[in-house]
Protein backbone atom coordinates (compact mmCIF):
# COMPACT_ATOMS: atom_id res chain seq x y z
CA UNK A 1 0.00 0.00 0.00
CA UNK A 2 3.07 2.29 0.06
CA UNK A 3 2.57 5.36 -2.07
CA UNK A 4 -1.20 4.77 -2.28
CA UNK A 5 -1.96 8.26 -1.00
CA UNK A 6 0.14 9.97 -3.71
CA UNK A 7 -1.19 7.68 -6.44
CA UNK A 8 -4.79 8.37 -5.44
CA UNK A 9 -4.22 12.13 -5.54
CA UNK A 10 -2.69 12.01 -9.03
CA UNK A 11 -5.37 9.67 -10.39
CA UNK A 12 -8.24 11.73 -8.96
CA UNK A 13 -6.79 15.01 -10.22
CA UNK A 14 -6.31 13.65 -13.76
CA UNK A 15 -9.85 12.23 -13.74
CA UNK A 16 -11.33 15.55 -12.61
CA UNK A 17 -9.44 17.51 -15.27
CA UNK A 18 -10.57 15.08 -17.97
CA UNK A 19 -14.17 15.38 -16.79
CA UNK A 20 -13.93 19.18 -16.80
CA UNK A 21 -12.66 19.10 -20.40
CA UNK A 22 -15.47 16.83 -21.54
CA UNK A 23 -18.42 18.26 -23.44
CA UNK A 24 -20.75 15.47 -22.34
CA UNK A 25 -22.20 17.48 -19.40
CA UNK A 26 -23.17 21.14 -18.89
CA UNK A 27 -20.16 22.60 -17.09
CA UNK A 28 -19.99 25.66 -14.85
CA UNK A 29 -17.21 26.84 -12.57
CA UNK A 30 -16.16 29.57 -10.12
CA UNK A 31 -12.53 30.56 -9.44
CA UNK A 32 -11.72 31.71 -5.91
CA UNK A 33 -8.71 32.14 -3.71
CA UNK A 34 -7.35 33.17 -0.34
CA UNK A 35 -4.07 34.69 0.79
CA UNK A 36 -3.22 34.16 4.46
CA UNK A 37 -0.29 36.07 5.90
CA UNK A 38 1.00 35.33 9.42
CA UNK A 39 3.83 37.02 11.34
CA UNK A 40 4.92 35.23 14.54
CA UNK A 41 7.00 36.26 17.54
CA UNK A 42 7.43 33.16 19.71
CA UNK A 43 9.31 32.90 23.00
CA UNK A 44 10.05 29.72 24.97
CA UNK A 45 7.85 27.47 22.84
CA UNK A 46 7.98 23.73 23.45
CA UNK A 47 10.49 21.66 21.49
CA UNK A 48 8.58 18.50 20.52
CA UNK A 49 11.82 16.54 20.13
CA UNK A 50 13.33 17.32 23.54
CA UNK A 51 10.19 18.28 25.47
CA UNK A 52 11.88 21.47 26.72
CA UNK A 53 10.61 25.02 26.35
CA UNK A 54 13.60 26.44 24.53
CA UNK A 55 12.40 27.67 21.11
CA UNK A 56 12.60 31.40 20.40
CA UNK A 57 11.76 32.42 16.86
CA UNK A 58 10.46 35.22 14.71
CA UNK A 59 9.09 34.04 11.41
CA UNK A 60 6.64 34.76 8.65
CA UNK A 61 4.33 32.39 6.75
CA UNK A 62 2.43 33.10 3.57
CA UNK A 63 -0.31 30.79 2.30
CA UNK A 64 -1.73 31.23 -1.19
CA UNK A 65 -4.79 29.02 -1.71
CA UNK A 66 -6.36 29.07 -5.20
CA UNK A 67 -9.47 26.97 -5.82
CA UNK A 68 -11.99 26.11 -8.51
CA UNK A 69 -15.52 25.01 -7.62
CA UNK A 70 -17.36 23.44 -10.54
CA UNK A 71 -20.58 21.62 -11.36
CA UNK A 72 -22.01 19.32 -14.01
CA UNK A 73 -25.75 19.85 -14.06
CA UNK A 74 -27.68 19.72 -10.81
CA UNK A 75 -26.42 16.46 -9.30
CA UNK A 76 -22.62 16.51 -9.72
CA UNK A 77 -20.16 19.13 -8.47
CA UNK A 78 -16.61 19.23 -7.20
CA UNK A 79 -13.64 21.22 -5.98
CA UNK A 80 -9.99 21.61 -6.93
CA UNK A 81 -7.88 23.50 -4.35
CA UNK A 82 -4.18 23.88 -3.62
CA UNK A 83 -2.01 25.46 -0.90
CA UNK A 84 1.28 27.20 -1.63
CA UNK A 85 3.15 27.74 1.65
CA UNK A 86 6.13 30.07 1.95
CA UNK A 87 8.11 30.19 5.23
CA UNK A 88 10.81 32.65 6.24
CA UNK A 89 12.46 32.49 9.67
CA UNK A 90 14.26 35.66 10.76
CA UNK A 91 16.01 33.99 13.71
CA UNK A 92 17.30 30.87 11.94
CA UNK A 93 17.41 32.45 8.46
CA UNK A 94 15.60 29.43 7.03
CA UNK A 95 13.37 29.66 4.00
CA UNK A 96 11.06 27.09 2.46
CA UNK A 97 8.32 26.72 -0.13
CA UNK A 98 5.84 23.86 -0.19
CA UNK A 99 3.05 23.17 -2.69
CA UNK A 100 0.19 20.89 -1.64
CA UNK A 101 -2.91 19.61 -3.38
CA UNK A 102 -5.44 20.26 -0.63
CA UNK A 103 -8.67 19.15 -2.29
CA UNK A 104 -9.64 17.29 -5.46
CA UNK A 105 -13.04 15.66 -5.15
CA UNK A 106 -16.41 15.07 -6.82
CA UNK A 107 -19.78 15.16 -5.07
CA UNK A 108 -22.76 13.25 -6.43
CA UNK A 109 -26.25 13.88 -5.05
CA UNK A 110 -29.19 11.63 -5.77
CA UNK A 111 -32.37 11.14 -3.76
CA UNK A 112 -31.45 10.77 -0.11
CA UNK A 113 -27.76 10.06 -0.71
CA UNK A 114 -24.69 12.27 -1.10
CA UNK A 115 -21.42 10.63 -2.16
CA UNK A 116 -18.11 12.50 -2.16
CA UNK A 117 -14.91 10.86 -3.46
CA UNK A 118 -11.37 12.17 -3.68
CA UNK A 119 -8.96 14.29 -1.65
CA UNK A 120 -11.35 16.06 0.71
CA UNK A 121 -11.71 17.47 4.25
CA UNK A 122 -12.61 14.90 6.91
CA UNK A 123 -13.84 15.82 10.40
CA UNK A 124 -13.96 12.67 12.54
CA UNK A 125 -14.97 12.83 16.20
CA UNK A 126 -15.57 16.60 16.00
CA UNK A 127 -12.00 16.93 14.74
CA UNK A 128 -10.54 15.46 17.93
CA UNK A 129 -9.70 12.21 16.11
CA UNK A 130 -9.08 13.50 12.59
CA UNK A 131 -9.28 16.99 11.10
CA UNK A 132 -7.48 17.08 7.78
CA UNK A 133 -7.78 16.78 3.99
CA UNK A 134 -7.17 13.15 3.01
CA UNK A 135 -7.97 10.86 0.06
CA UNK A 136 -11.12 8.84 0.64
CA UNK A 137 -14.85 8.48 0.17
CA UNK A 138 -17.71 9.88 2.22
CA UNK A 139 -21.34 8.71 2.01
CA UNK A 140 -24.21 10.55 3.72
CA UNK A 141 -27.73 9.11 3.73
CA UNK A 142 -30.93 10.75 5.00
CA UNK A 143 -32.83 7.87 6.59
CA UNK A 144 -36.16 9.58 7.23
CA UNK A 145 -37.06 13.07 8.38
CA UNK A 146 -34.44 14.31 10.87
CA UNK A 147 -32.57 10.97 10.98
CA UNK A 148 -29.37 10.47 9.00
CA UNK A 149 -26.28 8.27 8.72
CA UNK A 150 -22.77 8.60 7.38
CA UNK A 151 -19.84 6.40 6.39
CA UNK A 152 -16.26 7.60 5.82
CA UNK A 153 -13.33 5.60 4.45
CA UNK A 154 -9.97 7.39 4.50
CA UNK A 155 -6.27 6.78 3.76
CA UNK A 156 -4.17 8.59 6.41
CA UNK A 157 -0.45 9.34 6.21
CA UNK A 158 0.74 7.14 3.30
CA UNK A 159 -1.16 3.88 3.63
CA UNK A 160 -3.01 3.68 6.98
CA UNK A 161 -6.77 3.07 6.58
CA UNK A 162 -9.40 4.72 8.75
CA UNK A 163 -13.15 4.10 8.65
CA UNK A 164 -16.04 5.62 10.59
CA UNK A 165 -19.80 5.20 10.82
CA UNK A 166 -22.28 7.72 12.24
CA UNK A 167 -25.98 7.56 13.13
CA UNK A 168 -27.57 10.90 13.87
CA UNK A 169 -30.70 12.88 14.63
CA UNK A 170 -31.27 16.62 14.06
CA UNK A 171 -34.03 17.90 16.36
CA UNK A 172 -33.62 21.54 15.29
CA UNK A 173 -31.41 24.29 13.89
CA UNK A 174 -27.76 23.86 15.00
CA UNK A 175 -28.78 20.78 17.01
CA UNK A 176 -27.70 17.17 16.63
CA UNK A 177 -27.41 13.88 18.49
CA UNK A 178 -24.91 11.35 17.12
CA UNK A 179 -23.57 7.90 17.85
CA UNK A 180 -20.31 7.04 16.11
CA UNK A 181 -17.63 4.39 15.79
CA UNK A 182 -14.14 4.70 14.25
CA UNK A 183 -11.41 2.20 13.31
CA UNK A 184 -7.79 3.01 12.42
CA UNK A 185 -5.00 0.62 11.40
CA UNK A 186 -1.42 1.86 11.68
CA UNK A 187 0.58 0.86 8.59
CA UNK A 188 3.12 3.74 8.67
CA UNK A 189 4.79 3.45 12.13
CA UNK A 190 2.70 6.44 13.21
CA UNK A 191 2.00 5.20 16.74
CA UNK A 192 5.69 4.49 17.33
CA UNK A 193 6.60 8.03 16.29
CA UNK A 194 3.97 9.53 18.59
CA UNK A 195 5.05 7.48 21.61
CA UNK A 196 8.73 8.18 20.83
CA UNK A 197 8.17 11.90 21.11
CA UNK A 198 6.38 11.55 24.45
CA UNK A 199 8.34 8.95 26.46
CA UNK A 200 11.65 9.07 24.62
CA UNK A 201 11.75 5.37 23.75
CA UNK A 202 13.31 4.90 20.31
CA UNK A 203 11.34 2.30 18.39
CA UNK A 204 11.57 1.83 14.69
CA UNK A 205 8.27 0.13 13.79
CA UNK A 206 4.69 -0.10 14.98
CA UNK A 207 1.43 -1.64 13.93
CA UNK A 208 -1.90 -1.64 15.65
CA UNK A 209 -5.64 -1.31 15.46
CA UNK A 210 -7.33 1.52 17.35
CA UNK A 211 -11.07 1.83 17.96
CA UNK A 212 -13.13 4.80 19.14
CA UNK A 213 -16.84 4.78 19.95
CA UNK A 214 -18.87 7.56 21.47
CA UNK A 215 -21.70 10.06 21.47
CA UNK A 216 -21.95 13.70 20.42
CA UNK A 217 -24.65 16.19 21.39
CA UNK A 218 -25.25 19.81 20.33
CA UNK A 219 -28.47 21.09 21.88
CA UNK A 220 -30.23 24.22 23.09
CA UNK A 221 -31.16 23.91 26.75
CA UNK A 222 -33.58 26.83 26.96
CA UNK A 223 -31.29 29.80 26.15
CA UNK A 224 -28.03 27.94 26.82
CA UNK A 225 -26.26 26.12 24.00
CA UNK A 226 -24.71 22.81 25.08
CA UNK A 227 -22.05 21.14 22.95
CA UNK A 228 -20.35 17.95 24.03
CA UNK A 229 -18.63 14.78 22.93
CA UNK A 230 -17.60 11.69 24.89
CA UNK A 231 -15.67 8.75 23.46
CA UNK A 232 -13.95 5.60 24.62
CA UNK A 233 -10.87 4.17 22.95
CA UNK A 234 -9.40 0.69 22.94
CA UNK A 235 -7.26 -1.50 20.73
CA UNK A 236 -3.84 -3.16 20.45
CA UNK A 237 -0.43 -1.58 19.85
CA UNK A 238 2.55 -3.58 18.59
CA UNK A 239 5.95 -1.93 18.98
CA UNK A 240 9.11 -3.42 17.51
CA UNK A 241 12.78 -2.47 17.80
CA UNK A 242 15.24 -4.89 16.24
CA UNK A 243 14.42 -8.38 17.49
CA UNK A 244 12.46 -7.12 20.49
CA UNK A 245 8.69 -6.73 20.35
CA UNK A 246 6.19 -5.27 22.78
CA UNK A 247 2.46 -5.85 22.59
CA UNK A 248 0.19 -3.55 24.58
CA UNK A 249 -3.51 -3.11 25.04
CA UNK A 250 -5.02 0.35 24.90
CA UNK A 251 -7.87 1.71 27.00
CA UNK A 252 -8.58 5.45 27.26
CA UNK A 253 -11.28 8.09 27.03
CA UNK A 254 -11.93 11.72 26.05
CA UNK A 255 -14.64 14.19 27.04
CA UNK A 256 -15.14 17.75 25.78
CA UNK A 257 -18.20 19.73 26.90
CA UNK A 258 -19.12 23.40 26.71
CA UNK A 259 -21.95 25.76 27.64
CA UNK A 260 -22.49 29.10 25.84
CA UNK A 261 -24.96 31.88 26.51
CA UNK A 262 -25.71 35.04 24.51
CA UNK A 263 -26.25 37.93 26.92
CA UNK A 264 -26.92 40.32 24.04
CA UNK A 265 -26.43 40.64 20.30
CA UNK A 266 -22.80 41.69 20.85
CA UNK A 267 -21.73 39.78 23.97
CA UNK A 268 -21.60 36.06 24.81
CA UNK A 269 -19.75 33.93 27.33
CA UNK A 270 -19.25 30.26 28.03
CA UNK A 271 -17.45 27.63 30.05
CA UNK A 272 -15.87 24.35 28.96
CA UNK A 273 -14.20 21.25 30.30
CA UNK A 274 -11.77 19.21 28.21
CA UNK A 275 -10.65 15.87 29.66
CA UNK A 276 -8.49 13.01 28.42
CA UNK A 277 -7.31 9.98 30.34
CA UNK A 278 -3.64 9.65 31.26
CA UNK A 279 -1.13 6.97 32.13
CA UNK A 280 1.03 7.10 35.26
CA UNK A 281 3.36 4.36 33.98
CA UNK A 282 3.34 4.53 30.14
CA UNK A 283 6.42 2.32 29.81
CA UNK A 284 4.71 -0.78 31.13
CA UNK A 285 1.34 -2.47 31.05
CA UNK A 286 -1.77 -1.33 29.23
CA UNK A 287 -1.54 2.12 27.66
CA UNK A 288 -4.13 4.60 28.97
CA UNK A 289 -3.25 7.86 27.18
CA UNK A 290 -5.71 8.99 24.53
CA UNK A 291 -4.27 8.77 21.00
CA UNK A 292 -5.61 10.81 18.09
CA UNK A 293 -4.73 10.52 14.42
CA UNK A 294 -4.50 14.13 13.12
CA UNK A 295 -6.51 16.17 15.63
CA UNK A 296 -7.41 19.82 15.95
CA UNK A 297 -8.33 21.06 19.43
CA UNK A 298 -9.47 24.70 19.48
CA UNK A 299 -9.78 25.10 23.25
CA UNK A 300 -6.46 26.98 23.66
CA UNK A 301 -3.66 28.04 21.33
CA UNK A 302 -0.44 27.01 23.14
CA UNK A 303 -1.23 23.91 25.19
CA UNK A 304 -3.53 22.65 22.44
CA UNK A 305 -3.50 23.92 18.84
CA UNK A 306 -6.30 26.42 18.43
CA UNK A 307 -6.30 30.13 17.69
CA UNK A 308 -6.36 31.76 14.29
CA UNK A 309 -4.44 28.87 12.69
CA UNK A 310 -7.37 26.48 12.51
CA UNK A 311 -6.82 25.66 8.84
CA UNK A 312 -3.13 24.93 9.40
CA UNK A 313 -3.36 22.18 12.05
CA UNK A 314 -0.37 19.83 12.23
CA UNK A 315 -0.08 16.61 10.24
CA UNK A 316 0.84 13.94 12.80
CA UNK A 317 -0.54 11.13 14.92
CA UNK A 318 -0.39 12.60 18.40
CA UNK A 319 -1.25 12.30 22.05
CA UNK A 320 -3.58 15.07 23.21
CA UNK A 321 -1.89 17.58 25.46
CA UNK A 322 1.85 17.63 26.14
CA UNK A 323 2.50 14.48 28.20
CA UNK A 324 1.00 11.00 28.57
CA UNK A 325 -0.38 11.96 31.98
CA UNK A 326 -3.61 13.13 30.35
CA UNK A 327 -5.24 16.49 30.96
CA UNK A 328 -8.13 18.09 32.81
CA UNK A 329 -8.69 21.56 31.36
CA UNK A 330 -11.57 23.71 32.68
CA UNK A 331 -11.87 27.15 31.13
CA UNK A 332 -13.99 30.14 30.23
CA UNK A 333 -14.43 32.04 26.97
CA UNK A 334 -15.81 35.53 26.40
CA UNK A 335 -16.71 36.94 22.96
CA UNK A 336 -17.51 40.58 22.27
CA UNK A 337 -18.64 41.80 18.85
CA UNK A 338 -19.52 45.51 19.09
CA UNK A 339 -20.01 45.77 15.33
CA UNK A 340 -20.21 43.60 12.25
CA UNK A 341 -16.55 44.37 11.50
CA UNK A 342 -14.89 44.12 14.92
CA UNK A 343 -14.72 41.17 17.33
CA UNK A 344 -12.65 40.19 20.36
CA UNK A 345 -12.35 36.81 22.03
CA UNK A 346 -10.63 35.88 25.31
CA UNK A 347 -10.04 32.37 26.65
CA UNK A 348 -8.60 31.46 30.06
CA UNK A 349 -7.99 27.82 31.01
CA UNK A 350 -6.31 25.80 33.75
CA UNK A 351 -4.52 22.55 32.83
CA UNK A 352 -4.09 19.72 35.34
CA UNK A 353 -2.71 16.20 34.93
CA UNK A 354 -5.38 13.50 34.89
CA UNK A 355 -2.88 10.93 36.20
CA UNK A 356 -0.25 12.50 38.41
CA UNK A 357 3.27 11.07 37.95
CA UNK A 358 3.94 12.20 41.56
CA UNK A 359 2.23 14.21 44.27
CA UNK A 360 4.31 17.25 43.26
CA UNK A 361 3.27 17.12 39.62
CA UNK A 362 -0.43 17.90 39.81
CA UNK A 363 -0.87 20.79 37.38
CA UNK A 364 0.65 21.85 34.08
CA UNK A 365 -0.17 25.54 34.37
CA UNK A 366 -2.66 28.06 33.06
CA UNK A 367 -3.13 29.82 29.74
CA UNK A 368 -4.73 33.04 28.55
CA UNK A 369 -5.43 33.75 24.84
CA UNK A 370 -6.70 36.98 23.32
CA UNK A 371 -7.78 37.35 19.67
CA UNK A 372 -8.90 40.51 17.87
CA UNK A 373 -10.35 40.44 14.34
CA UNK A 374 -11.27 43.36 12.12
CA UNK A 375 -13.03 43.00 8.76
CA UNK A 376 -11.80 45.96 6.73
CA UNK A 377 -14.11 44.81 3.94
CA UNK A 378 -15.86 41.62 2.89
CA UNK A 379 -12.57 40.47 1.30
CA UNK A 380 -10.00 41.64 3.87
CA UNK A 381 -9.76 40.49 7.50
CA UNK A 382 -7.01 41.52 9.96
CA UNK A 383 -6.06 39.50 13.06
CA UNK A 384 -4.06 40.03 16.21
CA UNK A 385 -3.51 37.18 18.65
CA UNK A 386 -1.60 37.24 21.97
CA UNK A 387 -1.17 33.99 23.94
CA UNK A 388 0.42 33.41 27.34
CA UNK A 389 1.18 30.13 29.15
CA UNK A 390 2.39 30.05 32.78
CA UNK A 391 3.95 26.73 33.88
CA UNK A 392 2.77 24.86 36.94
CA UNK A 393 4.61 22.56 39.30
CA UNK A 394 4.45 19.67 36.81
CA UNK A 395 7.25 21.26 34.76
CA UNK A 396 9.00 22.78 37.78
CA UNK A 397 9.41 19.29 39.27
CA UNK A 398 10.48 17.78 35.95
CA UNK A 399 13.17 20.35 35.10
CA UNK A 400 14.24 21.38 38.58
CA UNK A 401 12.99 24.93 37.99
CA UNK A 402 9.96 26.63 36.54
CA UNK A 403 10.51 27.22 32.80
CA UNK A 404 10.24 30.74 31.44
CA UNK A 405 6.82 31.92 30.31
CA UNK A 406 5.63 30.84 26.87
CA UNK A 407 4.34 33.73 24.76
CA UNK A 408 2.98 33.91 21.22
CA UNK A 409 2.28 37.12 19.33
CA UNK A 410 0.67 36.64 15.91
CA UNK A 411 -0.32 39.26 13.36
CA UNK A 412 -2.49 37.97 10.54
CA UNK A 413 -4.17 38.99 7.32
CA UNK A 414 -6.72 37.06 5.25
CA UNK A 415 -7.42 38.28 1.73
CA UNK A 416 -10.21 36.64 -0.26
CA UNK A 417 -10.52 36.94 -4.02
Amino acid sequence: MAGMRAALKITLTVALLQLCASNAYPFDYILKGEISERFYVVENAVNLESGRFDIDDTYNTLYVSPSMAFSFGSSVDGLLAADIECLHSIESEKDGVDVLLRSAYLTWRTGRSTVRAGQQPFLIGKGLILDNDEPGISIDYRIKGPYYSGIDAVIVEDSSPLASITLGYKPGFLERLELFGVWFSDEDDSIAEAIERIIGSKRSHSTGDLFWYGVRADLFLWDVYFSGIFMMQDGRINLKKGDRERHEGLSSYLMDVGLDYNFSDCFSAGAFLFLTSGDKHPRRGEFHSFISVIPYNPRTSIFFNGGINEQFSSDAVSLSGITPAGVIAPGIRVICQPSDRLSAEMTVALMLAEKRPSSKQKWYGWEADLIFAYAASKDVVLFLEADYFHHGDFFKTRYGRRPDLVTYLILGLNLFF
